[in-house]
């Protein structure tokens, strides 16, 4: 599990790199998805890439909750993202996902499923 406030986002994104999951807890219950392509820049194939975020629950009652994030496709599911309650983890879980998606570009690009590049913010 991660624990992160907004301000500290983009250090988060390159620890989260190496801290990806592969166990039986990678599914989880989806409460929203987005399906987006991504093209390495190695210029290979887009990849069908789904993002999914879960129900943010209770770690700790009262004070911590975690939402689990995946990019099924991708990098696979990465270590919850925690927040003070649900609504935070929430908050924090999608504002990683976009922060993550404005990465780098010198890695690849995320595209929308009708091919425009991907570019929110």
């Amino acid at each position: 599990m991660l624990r992160c406030k907004s301000r500290n986002l983009f250090a988060v994104l390159k620890r989260l790199r190496t801290m990806t999951t592969s166990d039986d807890k990678d599914i989880f219950p989806v409460l929203m998805e987005r399906q987006v392509k991504f093209q390495p820049s190695s210029g290979e194939e887009l990849v069908n890439i789904v993002i999914q975020i879960g129900y943010p629950k209770w770690t700790e009652p009262n004070i911590e909750a975690s939402c689990p994030v995946a990019f099924r496709g991708g990098i696979g599911r990465v270590r919850d993202i925690r927040g003070a309650d649900p609504i935070n983890a929430m908050k924090l879980a999608i504002s990683f996902v976009e922060l993550y998606m404005q990465r780098d570009k010198d890695e690849g690009k995320f595209f929308w499923n009708d091919g425009e590049e991907y570019l929110e913010g």
